[in-house]
């Protein structure tokens, strides 16, 4: 369970993972430095492969204000599970690239973990094509079908059953017991989030709903894990990592069954195919590729993703 570790100086790290979003980035880290506090720090992992030149100046000029790590390889959950090893905080809170925070965002994320049965937290997302408020989710609905929630603007503060990346976070120590971000969602990583907050639910925690600590979503369609259009291989990518939460989490046929009624005949595929109605016998291939790499990813799980133990964090280490 949860270890009260003094040896982590800073009550949190705020981790962004990037890519190919530099303007974007900027201004994310920006709103962020606004609001800094010697209590939390700021880590950006980047795996954009040339940086333009607006960008190193960026980095020059705010060198000493933030930890800033290039990868060579795209892989979201990898870049995830960097950020988690460097941080120093006791809390760990994933955003977006694309994000401007409320003021107080780090400190409303860290107050939300009064309670030690209260393993992550997932703020509120404010986003142009989301209604302000939505209902609050049935109380009861905590069960795996709760994976569909996307939009995350309830106003109740409740224990909820899923996570979303845009705005999540988690005790260090717990991310450590439960093995990091899954690396094998591929890509873009889709569903390496909701993968995580269910690992965390499974681990016997509660994962918090708190409205207070929102932002808005910018939800910016260049670059990052967003393209226009369908491109064939990201959707069959696509269709490999949501099969791969299912068959990493349900029985095989369940998996196979339940995700192809329910995604298929659902927005995916039907606004793709309105735009292009040539791929309407192209998808059901793409679809069965990634179901069977799935299949094969699901048989060998590692154990974890991280470190074997959690690395010692003395006052100013680097």
């Amino acid at each position: 369970m949860v270890s009260d570790s003094t040896a982590t100086p800073l009550a949190a790290s705020v981790v962004i993972m990037t890519n190919e979003r530099e303007y974007d980035l900027m201004r994310s880290v920006t709103a962020l430095l606004a609001q800094a506090d010697p209590s939390w720090e700021l880590i950006v992992v980047d795996d954009t492969p040339v940086l333009s030149p607006a960008m190193q100046a960026f980095l020059a000029e705010n060198a000493a204000k933030f930890r800033y790590v290039r990868l060579t390889t795209k892989n979201l959950p990898r870049a995830g599970n960097v950020g988690i090893t460097l941080a120093r905080g006791r809390i760990v809170i994933f955003v977006d690239d694309d994000v401007i925070p409320c003021g107080g965002f780090v400190a409303r994320h860290v107050a939300a973990y009064t309670d030690s049965s209260v393993g992550g937290v997932m703020g509120r997302i404010r986003q142009h094509n989301f209604p302000e408020w939505e209902p609050d989710p049935n109380p009861r609905d905590m069960g795996f079908n709760a994976f569909w929630h996307k939009h995350f603007n309830w106003r109740t503060r409740q224990p909820i059953a899923m996570t979303r990346g845009c705005n999540m976070s988690f005790r260090r120590d717990v991310l450590f017991e439960v093995g990091g971000c899954d690396e094998q969602f591929v890509a873009e990583g889709m569903r390496w989030d909701t993968d995580l907050g269910y690992c965390v639910r499974q681990a016997g925690y509660t994962i918090m709903y708190e409205p207070d600590a929102w932002l808005e979503h910018l939800y910016v369609p260049r670059g990052g894990a967003r393209s226009r259009g369908l491109d064939l291989k990201r959707t069959e990518k696509y269709y490999q990592n949501n099969f791969y939460f299912l068959y990493k989490h349900r029985p095989p046929f369940w998996s196979a069954a339940y995700y192809t009624l329910a995604v298929f005949l659902a927005g995916y595929v039907r606004k793709e195919v309105i735009r292009q109605p040539a791929l309407l016998w192209k998808i059901p291939r793409m679809m069965y590729r990634g179901m069977r790499s799935a299949k094969r990813l699901a048989r060998n799980i590692p154990a974890t993703f991280l470190p074997a133990r959690v690395p010692d964090a003395a006052p100013g280490e680097a």
